[in-house]
């Protein structure tokens, strides 16, 4: 029997905090919508429509160090989905919980 390849990236709550905080699916769902239409979208642009209204805004030079290349890696490395399906195998007792509730207990405990 040989043992599990190790994971090149380790999921948890802060992970979750990350995509919740940067937006990361509507990042993700513009940069299909983008791709579909042949038009890639200026990171100015997704700031603008994804932090506008934000407590927690994000400048075009956040999503290009951070938040761009993170929603890249789940839509392009298959490692970081599988990550996620192996937290939450591990963390199955979570299921009917929302989210923002299983990361919001970390916040608290930090403050």
């Amino acid at each position: 029997m040989t043992s599990p390849v190790p994971r090149e990236y380790r999921f948890g709550k802060s992970t979750f905090r990350k995509i919740i905080e940067y937006r990361l699916i509507p990042m993700m769902d513009l940069i299909f919508w983008g791709e579909d239409n042949g038009i890639k979208i200026p990171l100015s642009l997704i700031s603008s429509l994804l932090h506008e209204d934000s407590d927690n805004d994000r400048d075009e030079g956040m999503l290009k160090a951070t938040d761009y290349p993170l929603a890249m890696a789940f839509l392009t490395d298959a490692s970081y989905l599988k990550s996620l399906e192996d937290y939450m195998m591990e963390n199955n007792y979570l299921k009917d919980s929302p989210v923002e509730k299983h990361v919001e207990d970390d916040r608290n405990k930090k403050k």
